[in-house]
């Protein structure tokens, strides 16, 4: 079965920069594996499923820069592709690798002021070098994002609104990604004065992380 890189985003090379931005819901599958064959020769074995790589982004090892900002991911998935029916013992080929149920980064892949989080199927959210800036603070619901904070209590982070008729996520009350941002400026030392829906940053003493700002008027979810 064919590769499956990528559920949004696949950098093939050159480089790519994340800021403001919500990428959720996708999915990386595998394709799978051919059926083996009979014929007056031989039996065969089915073919192998091919892998699955970053179910939000994959970035290969070709790719320059690679730069996360005040962005949140989730409800990525990555499945491999399930091993083909044989004919011959092993009769089915073996089911295709699953990495980074949000991002699979083959070069560096730098975050600042984001979330990662849902956790799928046994697939971690990272794979390979995803890492949290130097004094910046990220979130996320397992240990494979290097640098991260993990949140004590999977899956309760963020909660999903539906502002300006764009579905994203904001954090709930009580969340640690609110006020928790170093400061509210970008990788290049730039300010980051607005959200992914143009709300001012920041709306309590610091920067929420992720892509949207806590509206303490409707953050207990009254608002809904």
């Amino acid at each position: 079965g064919g590769a499956a890189n990528g559920g949004a985003i696949f950098v093939a090379a050159g480089s790519l920069r994340i800021t403001n931005s919500t990428i959720a819901d996708g999915s990386a599958t595998g394709g799978n594996g051919g059926a083996g064959v009979t014929n007056t020769q031989n039996l065969t074995s089915g073919g192998a499923g091919g892998a699955a790589n970053g179910g939000l982004i994959r970035v290969d090892p070709s790719a320059t820069l690679a730069d996360i900002e005040f962005s949140t991911f989730a409800g990525g998935q990555a499945v491999g592709g399930s091993g083909g029916t044989g004919q011959a013992p092993p009769f089915t080929g073996p089911s295709g690798v699953a990495s980074g149920n949000a991002i699979s980064a083959g070069t560096t892949a730098t975050a600042l002021s984001s979330v990662i989080v849902d956790v799928q199927s046994g697939v971690s959210l990272c794979d390979g070098q995803v890492v949290a800036a130097g004094g910046s603070a990220n979130l996320s619901d397992d240990n494979s994002c290097s640098g991260f904070t993990v949140h004590p209590l999977p899956g309760t982070t963020l909660k999903a609104i539906d502002a300006s008729a764009t579905p994203a996520y904001m954090p709930i009350w009580g969340s640690p990604a609110i006020d928790a941002a170093a400061n509210c400026q970008d990788l290049t030392s730039q300010n980051v004065a607005t959200d992914q829906h143009d709300t001012h940053r920041p709306q309590g003493p610091k920067c929420d992380l992720g892509a949207i700002e806590t509206d303490y008027i409707f953050v207990d979810g009254f608002g809904n």
